[in-house]
């Protein structure tokens, strides 16, 4: 099995075992939109990350986050500072990107209240 498809699965694997879950237990989308508009908003998979500077509840003031680069790649975008992220009904903007060897990328987010 080539390398790409073995990291492919373990991300897969990785996702489907630590993603946050609805009562469903379908596996819980942030809406992740584009400050250009371009492409229209699109649903991503994002795992919680333990941030280096705890705060007293993540999501708080910010979040680290992973996502697979997959998502991303389906909508031929790549994530840029101050696009917005809808996490569980709570808007956050990029701030940091951070690609990672594992196929995936890491974003520190900062709550954007509307």
């Amino acid at each position: 099995m080539a390398w790409a498809s073995q990291l492919a699965a373990l991300n897969e694997k990785v996702q489907s075992t630590f993603a946050p879950t609805l009562a469903t237990g379908a596996v819980d989308q942030a809406l992740y939109m584009p400050s250009s508009g371009i492409p229209d908003p699109f649903p991503i998979t994002l795992l919680p990350l333990d941030p280096l500077r705890l705060e007293g509840v993540n999501p708080g003031n910010f979040t680290l986050r992973w996502a697979v680069d997959a998502d991303f790649a389906a909508q031929s975008y790549t994530p840029q500072q101050g696009d917005l992220i809808t996490i569980d009904g709570e808007d956050y903007q990029v701030e940091q990107i951070q690609a990672d060897l594992g196929g995936g990328t890491r974003l520190m987010l900062i709550h954007a209240p509307l």
